[in-house]
Order: structure tokens, then C-alpha cells, then sequence
């Protein structure tokens, strides 16, 4: 891996002379292949076919599959995962680094074995290690597959017979219900008491990625990576298109909109290069040492306030926060409040609830930028929590004096007051809010939505979507009392005619 975090060039092995015998020959991951007479076209033919063999089977070892050991074949499966998982620019992507952990077993257990002995009882073994690190059984399943997979790579690439990777099909994934292996649970909107008690104890920089996370949606690895020259201010609503994203091996492309409040938070990070990172651990770590000197109560000594800074420290603060630290940042404030431990993929989830209540599903799916509804269905919380909050009884909620109820008293509008009974009824659907809050006077069909997938519609779909990001993000969200989990320094003041 080079210094800038992309992968180095393959270097080929070279032909070479062997002088004992004369004979030409080629080494590769330790061994020796005997080419022939140096100097031949025969030789030379013979080496330019183990050299395209080699590089073809993903710079494994070119011998017969009887020869090869676990250890050797998990070697040349990384680096094929290296350049096959690699991102655009060449750097290793996660999907390597996850793979080499999930074969740690494999090669703990049966590195020294023959690769074609490796049967269903090694793969259980493998699996069994997984369960005595405590991981769920959905993971357990995704790196038992992951070793299956690279047998599966091992026989493609004629390293080992057919017979190998059917035996290891044969093992079934761990069902629901196994006695000692833990499910996992499903995630779940931040509480408003974590959020509270944990943005006024992080950084800024920290405080500003989970607000951002807040108001658009998305994702921690999204976020972390935000640069100004991925931004376009150019228009009311800005736009962020992220360097990398999750889909992008897809051909999917990603457009995150940027209300006002968002703007409002990002102003502060906006005053550097154009390529520098926006939320950077270095800067953060500056500003908490100018704090703590100041807040500082016994006078500094002189030889303290001569010391200099370590050239090379063990531990540097780094220039870009990535997911991980992130993650770690306010895990540590949880650890130090005293208080359950949440990450910042579940902000993610704040979002789309939020969204799907003010809007419905499919906007929620247009902002999180998913391509199935379904998806959707996991990150937004259905009404079924304000459901488990009805008077008892089953009865209707009460409505105060004054406010009429819905005409009708048989669709899923009885007993709701006015407003609320329009929604019911699809007089407020979110295609008709979008379409009165952005200036257009026709009413639009809920099929206008979904076509605006096609390419005609590219255009129409884009100016809804900025309509509802200038709507819910500043008319819809101000309109209502300051949230707590929003900073009210970092707040704009609500418009009294917010709701007019």
C-alpha cells in the first residue's frame, strides 16, 4: 500500500538465469519454476504462459491443486480481494479488510493443511471460533460464507477440484434460535435524552456531524468525508455529492440536498482549501488544548511553556475523521456520562422517521437515497409506536373544543380532527405539500412520483425534492418550539408566519 493510501502497481517476476544449470527459470511466492533453456523462445513462451496463469488466478501460486495449503491459498485470495474490492482511486476497500478478518480462523486452525483436505468439519471448527467471540448470527453467517467464497475462488481458478467447494455448500448457516449464538437487535432511532445529554459534551466538529446527520440523512461515511469542493452552493439549496458511497460499485449515483439549517451549520467549516477535509480530529484537538489552557488554574511553569511538540508522536491526530473514530467519539462521551452506548448509523434512522411521519415512505426513499421502498421500510419507524400510545380503550384521541371533526365516520378518517383527517383522506399527500410549497397551483397524481424515475422526469423529480428540503427543513421544522436536539445558538428563529 503506498503512502497515499493506494494500491502499488503488481510487480511481475522476472526470468532469470539459473547458474547451477543453466536453465532459465522464475520465482513465485517462494518457489521456483524451471522454464527451460535461457535465453529459448521456448523458454520465453514458457514464461510469458506461467506468468498470464499466475496473474490470472489472482497471483496464486501456479503448482497442482494437491499442493497447495490453506495458508497459501488465503494469501492469494487477499490480494485478489485487494484489486477486486479496490475503491475508483485505488485504495483498499472495506470489503478486503473484512474479508481478511473473517479468515483469521481458517488460518489459526488449518494454515499447514492441504487446501483440497479443507471439508464441512474445518468449516464448522471455523465457525465454531466465531461463536466464541460473541458475534451475532447474522455475522457469523456472513464470514462463514466469506470462507466459502474463497474456496469457491480457489476452484474457479483451477487451484483446487470441484469436489472442495461442494462439500463446504453442504454446511447450512446457523438458524433463528441456536442455543448460544445471540441475534442481533434491530436498530433504532437515537432517544432525545442521549442526543441531549451527549451534543453539548463533543467537540464542534463532532456536534456539527451528527446535526448534519439530523437534517439530511446520511450516512456516518458520507458525512466524515465531506469536502467543500464536493458541495455546490451555487442554487438555494445546496447539494453535496459524496467522493465515495456505499452504492457506487452499482453505478448509482448519490446527491445529499442541503437545507437551511444544514447551511447554517456547515458555515463555520467552509474557510479552508477546497480539497481539505471539513471535520478534521487535528483541529478538534487543537481547539480542546486552547480550552483546557485557558480554563487552566495553577500557572504554567517555564519549562512547560517551552517544551515543544513531538516531531513524530506515537499517536497523531489525523487530518480526516473516518466512521470509526467517529463511532468512538461519542461512544467515549456515553462512557463518560454514564449513559447507553448509541452510534451514528441510528441518526440515520432519526431522519427517516422523521421524514416518513411529515411525508410519507416514498419521499423518505427519495432523501435517503434508496432504490426499493423496502429498504426504507427498515430505517423509518412505522406508526406502530404512536399506536402502542392511544387512550385506552381503543377509542378515539379527544379533540379540543373548537376544532371540527372529519365528516366522514367510516374511512381511516373517523374520529380525527380536520387536518389530520385530510391527511388520512390524501388531501395533504407529500407529492400536493411539495407541489404547493415550491409555487406550482396543479394538483400532482401520486404516479408522478415514480415517474419521476424515468429519464424524462429527471428534471421535475429534482425540483420536488429541493421544494421539500426548503419545506422541511426550514418552514415545517421552525414552525415548531426549538427541538432540543438541535443547539439553539445554532438555530435560526422561527418566522411567526412560519405556518402561513
Amino acid at each position: 500500500m503506498a503512502a497515499n493510501g493506494t494500491a502499488k502497481p503488481p510487480r511481475i517476476p522476472k526470468y532469470r538465469l539459473h547458474k547451477p544449470s543453466g536453465r532459465a527459470v522464475v520465482t513465485l511466492l517462494g518457489r521456483d519454476v524451471y522454464l527451460g533453456e535461457y535465453g529459448s523462445p521456448e523458454s520465453r513462451a514458457e514464461y510469458d504462459r506461467v506468468i498470464g496463469e499466475w496473474l490470472a488466478k489472482g497471483r496464486a501460486i501456479a503448482v497442482a491443486g494437491d499442493e497447495v495449503t490453506v495458508n497459501e491459498l488465503i494469501l492469494a485470495y487477499c490480494r485478489h480481494a485487494e484489486s477486486y474490492y479496490a475503491k475508483p482511486d485505488g485504495s483498499e476497500g472495506r470489503e478486503s479488510e473484512i474479508i481478511k478478518l473473517a479468515l483469521r480462523p481458517a488460518r489459526k486452525l488449518y494454515g499447514r493443511t492441504a487446501a483440497k483436505d479443507f471439508g464441512p468439519t474445518a468449516l464448522k471448527a471455523c465457525r465454531q471460533e466465531f461463536v466464541k467471540r460473541d458475534l451475532a448470527r447474522g455475522v457469523i453467517n456472513q464470514h462463514t460464507n466469506r470462507i466459502r467464497r474463497m474456496f469457491r475462488w480457489a476452484v474457479e481458478n483451477e487451484l483446487l477440484p470441484a469436489e472442495v467447494h461442494g462439500a463446504l455448500a453442504a454446511v447450512p448457516g446457523i438458524k433463528r434460535g441456536r442455543a448460544g449464538v445471540r441475534e442481533s437487535e434491530k436498530i433504532r432511532p437515537v432517544p432525545q435524552e442521549l442526543l441531549d445529554a451527549v451534543l453539548p459534551r463533543v467537540s464542534s466538529q463532532v456536534a456539527a456531524m451528527i446535526r448534519l446527520q439530523l437534517f439530511t440523512g446520511m450516512r456516518p461515511g458520507e458525512v466524515v468525508q465531506m469536502r467543500p469542493c464536493d458541495i455546490d452552493r451555487s442554487e438555494k439549496v445546496w447539494t453535496y455529492t459524496p467522493a465515495h458511497h456505499k452504492t457506487e460499485h452499482h453505478g448509482h449515483e448519490r446527491v445529499v440536498l442541503l437545507g437551511p439549517r444544514a447551511q447554517k451549520v456547515l458555515g463555520p467549516f467552509l474557510d479552508r482549501a477546497p480539497e481539505a477535509p471539513l471535520f478534521s480530529p487535528k483541529e478538534a484537538e487543537a481547539a480542546r488544548n486552547a480550552k483546557r489552557r485557558l480554563e487552566r488554574v495553577t500557572p504554567m511553569t517555564p519549562s512547560h511553556a517551552k517544551r515543544k511538540p513531538k516531531r513524530k508522536p506515537e499517536k497523531a491526530p489525523r487530518d480526516a475523521y473516518d466512521v470509526t473514530s467517529y463511532r468512538k467519539a461519542i461512544a467515549q462521551t456515553c462512557a463518560a456520562l454514564e449513559i447507553p452506548n448509541w452510534h451514528p448509523h441510528q441518526l440515520r434512522h432519526n431522519a427517516a422517521t422523521e421524514i416518513r411521519k411529515e411525508f410519507g415512505a416514498e419521499m423518505a426513499r427519495i432523501i435517503l437515497g434508496h432504490r426499493h421502498l423496502k429498504v426504507t421500510e427498515i430505517y423509518a419507524e412505522n406508526r406502530e409506536g404512536a399506536a402502542r400510545h392511544a387512550p385506552p380503550g381503543g377509542g378515539a384521541a379527544r379533540v379540543r373544543p373548537g376544532r371540527r371533526r372529519a365528516a366522514s365516520r367510516d374511512g381511516p378518517s373517523r374520529g380525527l380532527p380536520q387536518g389530520e383527517a385530510g391527511r388520512a383522506r390524501g388531501r395533504n399527500r407529500p407529492e400536493l405539500m411539495i407541489a404547493r410549497a415550491s409555487g406550482h397551483r396543479q394538483r400532482l397524481r401520486g404516479e408522478r412520483v415514480h415517474q419521476a424515475r424515468g429519464q424524462g422526469e429527471v428534471p421535475r423529480a429534482r425540483s420536488l425534492l429541493i421544494a421539500l428540503v426548503t419545506t422541511f427543513f426550514r418552514v415545517r421544522v421552525d414552525a415548531r418550539p426549538p427541538s432540543p436536539m438541535i443547539d439553539p445558538r445554532a438555530s435560526p428563529e422561527p418566522p411567526e408566519n412560519a405556518r402561513s
